[in-house]
């Protein structure tokens, strides 16, 4: 549901900030740049002077005498922007409630809202390239609210962490889709489960859909509203899971 940029503007900052932060933008200056721009010209409504010359002067800081007839950079830009943006709403931002995008045709954002079925999703897929040879799925069953919160904050900082401990590249995205054609796969499936006085969560990791069983782990915590606790569990499964990846032989 599209929602208007001037009456959500800490909503849009909110998850501009979020994005701008996830390590697929990080090293990406310009992409952080351009989506910068424009997201913050949007919400001040200046969309109108959205330019493909002031994205160049204004943001790229290009020379004055910019040609768009002739200099097809910022169109380039546009379009691995998009490209960003796809991967980090199938990947990171896969559960975020707002969505930025940016059509085709256009250097204006366009702003909205996932629908509640569509956040209230069963199972969610995330695909993370661990060590650079070994591609897991990540398939999430989570359970009605408050356990569905736990679960959550448990596999979106699994999913952090585990993207940090293997080591940012700067390759393109056509370069890093060949790594994943080659890498090996291996699925992550996480569920919870309400039980007296405690809420449990089940990582099972096996070498493909329906493979052998790597790893099965199994944490109880006392309170749902431990963050810190829920965290910090998920961080050491995440270093688990890339110890093991970095233990197999080439």
């Amino acid at each position: 549901m599209s929602i208007d940029p001037l009456k959500n503007k800490e909503k849009i900052i909110s998850e501009l900030d979020r994005i701008l932060a996830d390590p697929l933008f990080k090293g990406a200056k310009r992409s952080r740049s351009f989506l910068k721009y424009v997201c913050e010209k949007t919400v001040r409504g200046e969309s109108n002077s959205i330019k493909e010359y002031s994205i160049a002067v204004d943001a790229f800081g290009l020379e004055l005498n910019f040609d768009q007839q002739m200099d097809p950079r910022i169109r380039v830009e546009a379009k691995r922007l998009r490209d960003r943006l796809d991967q980090y709403y199938k990947g990171p931002g896969r559960s975020d409630e707002t969505v930025i995008s940016l059509e085709k045709g256009t250097y204006i954002p366009s702003f909205s809202v996932r629908e509640e079925s569509d956040s209230d999703s069963e199972r969610l897929k995330q695909a993370i390239l661990v060590d650079w040879r070994f591609l897991i799925a990540l398939e999430l069953s989570a359970p009605p609210s408050p356990g569905r919160e736990t679960l959550m904050l448990y596999a979106n900082t699994l999913v952090e962490e585990l993207y940090t401990l293997s080591g940012s590249r700067e390759e393109g995205l056509k370069e890093i889709e060949v790594e994943q054609n080659r890498a090996a796969s291996m699925l992550l499936e996480i569920r919870g489960e309400t039980l007296p006085e405690t809420y449990s969560i089940c990582a099972r990791l096996s070498l493909g859909e329906g493979g052998a069983l790597l790893r099965n782990t199994e944490i109880r915590l006392k309170s749902e509203k431990d963050g810190e606790e829920i965290e910090e569990q998920a961080r050491r499964e995440a270093d688990e899971i890339v110890r093991y990846c970095r233990s197999v032989e080439q």
